[in-house]
Protein backbone atom coordinates (compact mmCIF):
# COMPACT_ATOMS: atom_id res chain seq x y z
CA UNK A 1 0.00 0.00 0.00
CA UNK A 2 1.18 3.45 -0.68
CA UNK A 3 2.31 5.52 1.82
CA UNK A 4 2.41 9.10 0.57
CA UNK A 5 0.53 11.73 2.69
CA UNK A 6 -2.95 11.52 3.33
CA UNK A 7 -5.53 13.22 4.61
CA UNK A 8 -8.16 11.52 6.83
CA UNK A 9 -10.96 13.41 8.20
CA UNK A 10 -11.06 17.68 7.97
CA UNK A 11 -12.60 19.55 10.88
CA UNK A 12 -14.55 22.51 10.13
CA UNK A 13 -13.02 24.43 12.87
CA UNK A 14 -10.34 24.88 10.37
CA UNK A 15 -12.33 26.46 8.39
CA UNK A 16 -14.08 28.80 11.24
CA UNK A 17 -16.74 25.92 11.73
CA UNK A 18 -17.50 23.39 14.27
CA UNK A 19 -18.47 20.12 12.53
CA UNK A 20 -16.39 17.04 11.07
CA UNK A 21 -16.88 15.85 8.00
CA UNK A 22 -16.28 12.47 6.26
CA UNK A 23 -14.56 12.12 3.16
CA UNK A 24 -12.74 8.47 3.74
CA UNK A 25 -15.77 6.14 4.41
CA UNK A 26 -16.40 3.91 1.18
CA UNK A 27 -19.46 4.54 -0.40
CA UNK A 28 -21.03 1.24 -2.25
CA UNK A 29 -23.12 2.57 -4.88
CA UNK A 30 -23.73 -0.08 -6.88
CA UNK A 31 -27.12 -1.05 -6.10
CA UNK A 32 -28.60 2.51 -5.89
CA UNK A 33 -28.55 2.67 -9.72
CA UNK A 34 -26.02 5.19 -10.02
CA UNK A 35 -24.95 5.70 -13.91
CA UNK A 36 -21.26 5.72 -13.69
CA UNK A 37 -21.45 2.82 -11.55
CA UNK A 38 -23.91 0.56 -13.57
CA UNK A 39 -21.89 1.70 -16.51
CA UNK A 40 -18.84 0.31 -15.45
CA UNK A 41 -20.17 -2.93 -14.69
CA UNK A 42 -21.82 -3.42 -17.95
CA UNK A 43 -18.38 -2.90 -19.55
CA UNK A 44 -16.38 -4.61 -17.05
CA UNK A 45 -18.78 -6.87 -14.77
CA UNK A 46 -15.63 -8.99 -13.57
CA UNK A 47 -14.22 -6.21 -11.90
CA UNK A 48 -14.20 -7.04 -7.80
CA UNK A 49 -16.88 -4.86 -5.37
CA UNK A 50 -14.28 -2.56 -4.44
CA UNK A 51 -13.88 -1.51 -7.67
CA UNK A 52 -15.10 1.90 -8.52
CA UNK A 53 -15.17 4.03 -11.76
CA UNK A 54 -13.56 7.30 -11.78
CA UNK A 55 -14.79 8.19 -14.75
CA UNK A 56 -18.40 10.78 -14.49
CA UNK A 57 -18.32 13.96 -12.25
CA UNK A 58 -19.81 13.35 -9.63
CA UNK A 59 -18.54 12.53 -6.34
CA UNK A 60 -17.63 9.84 -4.33
CA UNK A 61 -18.51 10.99 -1.07
CA UNK A 62 -21.49 11.24 1.30
CA UNK A 63 -23.74 14.42 0.76
CA UNK A 64 -23.51 17.61 3.09
CA UNK A 65 -25.11 16.35 6.35
CA UNK A 66 -26.79 20.10 6.25
CA UNK A 67 -28.35 19.29 3.16
CA UNK A 68 -29.41 15.98 4.67
CA UNK A 69 -30.59 17.35 7.67
CA UNK A 70 -32.41 19.69 6.06
CA UNK A 71 -33.97 17.49 3.30
CA UNK A 72 -35.08 15.06 6.17
CA UNK A 73 -37.19 17.83 7.80
CA UNK A 74 -38.58 19.43 4.60
CA UNK A 75 -40.09 16.15 3.75
CA UNK A 76 -41.66 16.02 7.08
CA UNK A 77 -44.09 18.70 5.82
CA UNK A 78 -43.59 19.06 2.29
CA UNK A 79 -46.37 18.48 -0.56
CA UNK A 80 -43.84 17.00 -3.06
CA UNK A 81 -46.18 18.66 -5.99
CA UNK A 82 -45.81 20.71 -8.90
CA UNK A 83 -43.62 23.74 -7.43
CA UNK A 84 -41.40 26.80 -8.76
CA UNK A 85 -38.16 27.91 -6.59
CA UNK A 86 -39.30 30.18 -3.83
CA UNK A 87 -38.32 33.57 -3.30
CA UNK A 88 -36.03 31.89 -0.13
CA UNK A 89 -34.43 29.80 -2.89
CA UNK A 90 -33.87 32.50 -5.45
CA UNK A 91 -32.61 34.87 -3.06
CA UNK A 92 -30.29 31.67 -1.64
CA UNK A 93 -28.42 31.86 -5.59
CA UNK A 94 -28.41 35.66 -5.08
CA UNK A 95 -26.91 35.84 -2.15
CA UNK A 96 -23.92 33.25 -2.91
CA UNK A 97 -23.28 34.72 -5.74
CA UNK A 98 -22.11 37.86 -3.95
CA UNK A 99 -20.24 36.40 -1.20
CA UNK A 100 -18.76 33.52 -3.19
CA UNK A 101 -18.24 35.09 -6.64
CA UNK A 102 -18.23 38.85 -5.64
CA UNK A 103 -21.14 39.15 -8.48
CA UNK A 104 -24.59 41.04 -7.81
CA UNK A 105 -27.18 39.27 -9.20
CA UNK A 106 -31.14 40.11 -8.66
CA UNK A 107 -33.64 37.19 -8.38
CA UNK A 108 -35.34 37.86 -11.68
CA UNK A 109 -32.24 37.29 -13.81
CA UNK A 110 -32.49 33.56 -12.54
CA UNK A 111 -33.99 30.97 -14.66
CA UNK A 112 -34.36 27.79 -13.62
CA UNK A 113 -33.77 24.40 -15.49
CA UNK A 114 -33.25 20.26 -14.95
CA UNK A 115 -29.96 21.14 -15.88
CA UNK A 116 -26.86 23.32 -17.65
CA UNK A 117 -26.95 21.09 -20.85
CA UNK A 118 -30.07 21.02 -21.51
CA UNK A 119 -30.04 24.88 -20.92
CA UNK A 120 -26.99 24.96 -23.54
CA UNK A 121 -28.81 23.63 -26.15
CA UNK A 122 -32.00 25.74 -26.03
CA UNK A 123 -29.41 28.98 -25.97
CA UNK A 124 -28.02 27.34 -29.37
CA UNK A 125 -31.90 26.89 -30.83
CA UNK A 126 -32.52 30.24 -29.85
CA UNK A 127 -29.56 32.29 -30.46
CA UNK A 128 -28.11 31.10 -33.89
CA UNK A 129 -29.72 29.39 -37.05
CA UNK A 130 -29.23 26.54 -39.09
CA UNK A 131 -26.53 28.37 -41.39
CA UNK A 132 -24.61 30.00 -38.31
CA UNK A 133 -21.31 28.45 -36.62
CA UNK A 134 -20.91 28.29 -32.73
CA UNK A 135 -17.24 28.32 -31.55
CA UNK A 136 -16.12 26.35 -29.16
CA UNK A 137 -12.16 25.88 -27.82
CA UNK A 138 -11.54 22.44 -27.40
CA UNK A 139 -10.63 20.09 -26.54
CA UNK A 140 -13.75 20.49 -24.74
CA UNK A 141 -17.07 19.03 -22.43
CA UNK A 142 -18.74 16.59 -24.91
CA UNK A 143 -22.52 18.26 -24.98
CA UNK A 144 -21.23 21.54 -26.21
CA UNK A 145 -20.75 19.35 -28.89
CA UNK A 146 -23.60 17.40 -29.16
CA UNK A 147 -25.94 21.31 -28.44
CA UNK A 148 -24.30 22.21 -32.10
CA UNK A 149 -25.11 18.70 -33.95
CA UNK A 150 -28.22 18.61 -32.80
CA UNK A 151 -29.17 22.35 -33.92
CA UNK A 152 -27.55 21.58 -37.13
CA UNK A 153 -25.54 24.71 -36.38
CA UNK A 154 -21.49 24.83 -38.10
CA UNK A 155 -19.03 23.03 -35.21
CA UNK A 156 -16.58 26.04 -35.23
CA UNK A 157 -13.00 24.50 -33.60
CA UNK A 158 -10.75 27.12 -31.91
CA UNK A 159 -8.14 24.80 -30.68
CA UNK A 160 -6.52 25.64 -26.91
CA UNK A 161 -3.10 25.20 -27.26
CA UNK A 162 -1.25 22.88 -25.30
CA UNK A 163 2.10 23.64 -24.07
CA UNK A 164 4.96 21.30 -23.05
CA UNK A 165 4.07 21.69 -19.06
CA UNK A 166 0.17 21.01 -20.21
CA UNK A 167 -1.18 23.93 -19.59
CA UNK A 168 -3.41 25.13 -22.46
CA UNK A 169 -3.90 28.56 -23.24
CA UNK A 170 -6.40 29.72 -25.66
CA UNK A 171 -5.12 30.91 -29.38
CA UNK A 172 -6.39 34.27 -29.18
CA UNK A 173 -4.99 35.18 -32.83
CA UNK A 174 -7.18 32.43 -34.08
CA UNK A 175 -10.41 33.15 -32.35
CA UNK A 176 -10.30 36.81 -33.13
CA UNK A 177 -10.20 35.25 -36.75
CA UNK A 178 -13.09 33.18 -36.44
CA UNK A 179 -14.80 35.73 -34.75
CA UNK A 180 -14.71 38.16 -37.73
CA UNK A 181 -16.72 35.70 -39.61
CA UNK A 182 -20.02 36.97 -39.60
CA UNK A 183 -21.31 33.78 -40.11
CA UNK A 184 -19.99 32.75 -36.06
CA UNK A 185 -22.10 34.25 -34.39
CA UNK A 186 -21.75 32.03 -30.64
CA UNK A 187 -18.99 31.02 -28.32
CA UNK A 188 -19.65 28.52 -25.63
CA UNK A 189 -17.31 28.77 -22.83
CA UNK A 190 -15.91 26.37 -20.50
CA UNK A 191 -14.54 28.36 -17.13
CA UNK A 192 -12.75 26.56 -15.40
CA UNK A 193 -12.31 24.01 -18.37
CA UNK A 194 -13.46 20.76 -18.18
CA UNK A 195 -10.93 18.55 -18.54
CA UNK A 196 -8.20 20.98 -18.65
CA UNK A 197 -9.05 22.46 -15.16
CA UNK A 198 -7.70 25.44 -16.00
CA UNK A 199 -9.03 28.59 -14.31
CA UNK A 200 -8.89 31.63 -17.02
CA UNK A 201 -7.49 34.84 -15.54
CA UNK A 202 -8.94 37.73 -15.80
CA UNK A 203 -6.94 39.04 -17.77
CA UNK A 204 -7.66 36.21 -20.42
CA UNK A 205 -11.41 36.33 -19.75
CA UNK A 206 -11.46 40.57 -20.65
CA UNK A 207 -9.93 39.22 -23.85
CA UNK A 208 -12.53 37.24 -24.69
CA UNK A 209 -15.29 39.20 -23.74
CA UNK A 210 -13.42 42.45 -25.68
CA UNK A 211 -13.30 39.80 -28.90
CA UNK A 212 -17.01 38.47 -28.01
CA UNK A 213 -18.07 42.62 -28.03
CA UNK A 214 -16.16 43.45 -31.38
CA UNK A 215 -17.53 41.17 -33.71
CA UNK A 216 -21.04 40.78 -32.06
CA UNK A 217 -20.35 37.21 -30.24
CA UNK A 218 -22.85 36.29 -27.86
CA UNK A 219 -21.10 34.42 -24.90
CA UNK A 220 -22.80 30.93 -23.51
CA UNK A 221 -20.72 30.86 -20.26
CA UNK A 222 -20.70 27.18 -18.71
CA UNK A 223 -19.25 28.02 -14.62
CA UNK A 224 -20.96 24.89 -13.10
CA UNK A 225 -17.15 24.09 -11.97
CA UNK A 226 -16.54 27.95 -10.81
CA UNK A 227 -17.39 27.05 -6.68
CA UNK A 228 -14.34 24.26 -7.02
CA UNK A 229 -11.94 26.67 -7.01
CA UNK A 230 -8.57 25.07 -5.40
CA UNK A 231 -6.55 27.21 -2.87
CA UNK A 232 -3.95 29.56 -5.12
CA UNK A 233 -6.60 30.28 -7.93
CA UNK A 234 -9.18 32.64 -8.59
CA UNK A 235 -12.35 32.54 -10.47
CA UNK A 236 -13.48 35.37 -11.62
CA UNK A 237 -17.09 35.59 -13.80
CA UNK A 238 -16.89 35.71 -16.95
CA UNK A 239 -19.99 38.35 -16.90
CA UNK A 240 -18.41 41.01 -14.40
CA UNK A 241 -15.06 41.58 -16.52
CA UNK A 242 -16.07 44.28 -18.55
CA UNK A 243 -18.74 46.70 -18.31
CA UNK A 244 -20.91 45.43 -21.04
CA UNK A 245 -20.45 41.73 -21.77
CA UNK A 246 -23.40 40.68 -19.62
CA UNK A 247 -25.20 42.32 -21.83
CA UNK A 248 -24.23 39.27 -24.50
CA UNK A 249 -23.60 36.94 -21.73
CA UNK A 250 -25.80 33.60 -20.57
CA UNK A 251 -24.27 32.32 -17.22
CA UNK A 252 -24.75 28.81 -16.61
CA UNK A 253 -24.33 27.70 -12.75
CA UNK A 254 -25.82 25.24 -10.04
CA UNK A 255 -24.84 23.23 -7.16
CA UNK A 256 -24.72 20.18 -8.57
CA UNK A 257 -21.24 19.84 -8.83
CA UNK A 258 -20.02 21.79 -5.75
CA UNK A 259 -21.96 19.96 -3.56
CA UNK A 260 -22.86 16.60 -5.22
CA UNK A 261 -26.35 17.34 -6.08
CA UNK A 262 -26.38 16.50 -9.90
CA UNK A 263 -29.18 13.36 -9.35
CA UNK A 264 -31.17 16.56 -8.65
CA UNK A 265 -31.59 17.82 -11.75
CA UNK A 266 -31.45 21.83 -10.91
CA UNK A 267 -29.45 24.41 -12.27
CA UNK A 268 -29.62 27.99 -11.94
CA UNK A 269 -29.22 29.82 -15.71
CA UNK A 270 -28.53 33.69 -14.72
CA UNK A 271 -28.97 36.21 -17.67
CA UNK A 272 -29.12 40.48 -16.51
CA UNK A 273 -29.61 41.13 -20.02
CA UNK A 274 -34.25 41.18 -20.12
CA UNK A 275 -34.54 40.84 -23.83
CA UNK A 276 -32.52 37.27 -23.70
CA UNK A 277 -33.79 36.06 -20.93
CA UNK A 278 -37.42 36.42 -22.15
CA UNK A 279 -36.46 34.57 -25.28
CA UNK A 280 -34.34 31.72 -23.39
CA UNK A 281 -37.17 31.40 -20.81
CA UNK A 282 -39.65 30.86 -23.69
CA UNK A 283 -37.28 28.09 -25.16
CA UNK A 284 -36.56 26.51 -22.29
CA UNK A 285 -40.53 26.11 -21.58
CA UNK A 286 -40.90 25.15 -25.00
CA UNK A 287 -38.19 22.27 -25.01
CA UNK A 288 -39.57 21.44 -21.69
CA UNK A 289 -36.28 21.87 -19.38
CA UNK A 290 -37.82 24.09 -16.60
CA UNK A 291 -39.86 21.28 -14.48
CA UNK A 292 -37.77 20.62 -11.74
CA UNK A 293 -39.17 19.34 -8.28
CA UNK A 294 -38.93 20.95 -5.12
CA UNK A 295 -36.75 18.78 -3.59
CA UNK A 296 -33.88 20.54 -6.19
CA UNK A 297 -34.97 24.03 -4.97
CA UNK A 298 -34.74 22.97 -1.19
CA UNK A 299 -31.90 20.83 -1.79
CA UNK A 300 -30.35 23.90 -3.21
CA UNK A 301 -31.39 26.86 -0.94
CA UNK A 302 -29.93 24.24 1.96
CA UNK A 303 -26.72 24.51 -0.08
CA UNK A 304 -26.38 27.52 -0.34
CA UNK A 305 -26.76 28.76 3.11
CA UNK A 306 -25.72 25.91 5.13
CA UNK A 307 -23.09 24.11 3.79
CA UNK A 308 -20.51 26.98 2.49
CA UNK A 309 -18.09 24.69 5.17
CA UNK A 310 -18.48 21.34 3.82
CA UNK A 311 -17.64 22.64 0.48
CA UNK A 312 -14.08 24.25 1.58
CA UNK A 313 -13.24 21.11 3.51
CA UNK A 314 -14.38 18.75 0.15
CA UNK A 315 -12.35 21.18 -1.99
CA UNK A 316 -9.22 20.83 0.68
CA UNK A 317 -9.21 17.06 0.16
CA UNK A 318 -9.63 17.28 -3.54
CA UNK A 319 -6.80 19.20 -2.96
CA UNK A 320 -5.29 16.74 -1.24
CA UNK A 321 -5.58 14.19 -2.95
CA UNK A 322 -4.37 15.87 -6.49
CA UNK A 323 -1.11 16.48 -5.24
CA UNK A 324 -0.43 13.08 -3.84
CA UNK A 325 -1.27 11.53 -7.01
CA UNK A 326 1.02 14.14 -8.77
CA UNK A 327 3.61 13.12 -6.35
CA UNK A 328 2.71 9.27 -6.78
CA UNK A 329 3.49 9.71 -11.03
CA UNK A 330 6.79 12.27 -10.14
CA UNK A 331 8.36 9.38 -7.91
CA UNK A 332 7.53 6.40 -9.53
CA UNK A 333 6.05 6.96 -13.55
CA UNK A 334 7.28 10.37 -14.54
CA UNK A 335 6.48 9.55 -18.24
CA UNK A 336 2.76 9.82 -17.63
CA UNK A 337 2.34 13.70 -17.44
CA UNK A 338 -0.29 15.83 -15.47
CA UNK A 339 -0.70 19.30 -14.16
CA UNK A 340 -2.33 20.62 -10.95
CA UNK A 341 -5.69 21.27 -11.07
CA UNK A 342 -6.52 24.85 -10.38
CA UNK A 343 -10.42 24.14 -11.26
CA UNK A 344 -12.57 21.34 -10.85
CA UNK A 345 -12.28 17.97 -9.56
CA UNK A 346 -11.21 16.39 -12.37
CA UNK A 347 -7.26 15.11 -13.12
CA UNK A 348 -6.05 15.35 -16.97
CA UNK A 349 -3.47 12.80 -17.53
CA UNK A 350 -1.48 12.12 -20.27
CA UNK A 351 -0.22 8.67 -21.19
CA UNK A 352 1.00 9.14 -24.73
CA UNK A 353 4.38 8.46 -23.65
CA UNK A 354 3.27 4.66 -22.97
CA UNK A 355 3.11 4.51 -27.24
CA UNK A 356 0.09 2.27 -27.07
CA UNK A 357 -3.11 2.98 -29.51
CA UNK A 358 -6.28 4.28 -28.73
CA UNK A 359 -8.07 0.42 -28.34
CA UNK A 360 -4.52 -0.73 -26.32
CA UNK A 361 -4.48 2.21 -23.59
CA UNK A 362 -8.17 1.24 -23.14
CA UNK A 363 -7.34 -2.55 -22.95
CA UNK A 364 -4.72 -1.62 -20.53
CA UNK A 365 -6.23 0.46 -18.30
CA UNK A 366 -9.48 -1.38 -17.84
CA UNK A 367 -8.52 -4.64 -18.09
CA UNK A 368 -4.74 -4.40 -17.06
CA UNK A 369 -5.16 -1.62 -14.22
CA UNK A 370 -9.16 -2.48 -13.22
CA UNK A 371 -9.42 1.48 -13.96
CA UNK A 372 -12.54 3.35 -15.35
CA UNK A 373 -11.53 6.79 -16.73
CA UNK A 374 -13.31 9.11 -18.97
CA UNK A 375 -11.52 8.73 -22.34
CA UNK A 376 -10.03 12.10 -23.69
CA UNK A 377 -11.79 10.87 -26.92
CA UNK A 378 -14.93 12.03 -25.21
CA UNK A 379 -13.50 15.69 -25.27
CA UNK A 380 -12.04 15.76 -28.63
CA UNK A 381 -9.87 13.88 -30.93
CA UNK A 382 -7.06 15.93 -30.08
CA UNK A 383 -7.31 14.19 -26.84
CA UNK A 384 -6.01 10.81 -28.12
CA UNK A 385 -3.91 9.31 -25.60
CA UNK A 386 -5.46 11.80 -22.31
CA UNK A 387 -7.88 10.10 -19.82
CA UNK A 388 -9.80 12.34 -17.03
CA UNK A 389 -9.47 11.02 -13.17
CA UNK A 390 -12.24 12.13 -10.90
CA UNK A 391 -10.49 12.97 -7.91
CA UNK A 392 -13.44 13.33 -5.49
CA UNK A 393 -13.36 10.16 -3.41
CA UNK A 394 -11.58 8.71 -0.23
CA UNK A 395 -8.30 8.74 -0.50
CA UNK A 396 -8.09 4.69 0.43
CA UNK A 397 -10.29 4.31 -3.28
CA UNK A 398 -7.28 6.75 -4.81
CA UNK A 399 -4.33 4.77 -3.62
CA UNK A 400 -5.82 1.24 -4.53
CA UNK A 401 -6.37 2.42 -8.22
CA UNK A 402 -2.05 4.06 -8.01
CA UNK A 403 -1.28 0.52 -6.37
CA UNK A 404 -2.95 -1.38 -9.26
CA UNK A 405 -1.75 1.08 -12.03
CA UNK A 406 1.60 0.87 -10.58
CA UNK A 407 1.67 -2.65 -10.97
CA UNK A 408 0.81 -3.06 -14.28
CA UNK A 409 2.74 -0.54 -15.73
CA UNK A 410 5.94 -2.33 -14.29
CA UNK A 411 4.58 -5.19 -15.56
CA UNK A 412 4.32 -2.90 -19.18
CA UNK A 413 7.75 -1.97 -18.78
CA UNK A 414 9.00 -5.46 -18.20
CA UNK A 415 7.55 -6.59 -21.31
Amino acid sequence: MLTFFSLRKLNTADFGGFMTYDFESRIDRSQEGSCKWNTMRRAHPEFPAHIVPFSVADMEFHTAPEIVDGLKRFIDTAVLGYSEPTDKTKEAVASWMERRHNWHVEPEWILNSAGVVPSIFSSVEEFTKPDEGVIIFTPVYHPFYLAIEHSHRALVECPLILNDDLTYDIDFDLFEQLATDPKNTLLIFCSPHNPAGRVWTEEELIRVAKIAEKYGLLVVSDEIHHDLIMPGSHHTVFETVTPTIAERTITCTSPSKSFNLAGTQFSNIIVSNPELRERLAARMSENHTTSCNPISFKACELAYNYAEKWLDACIATVDANQHHVINFFAEKHPEIRLIPVKGTYLQWLDFRALGLTHDELDDFLENKAQLFFTDGMFFGEAADGFKRWNLAAPRVEIDEALDRLDRALLELEGE
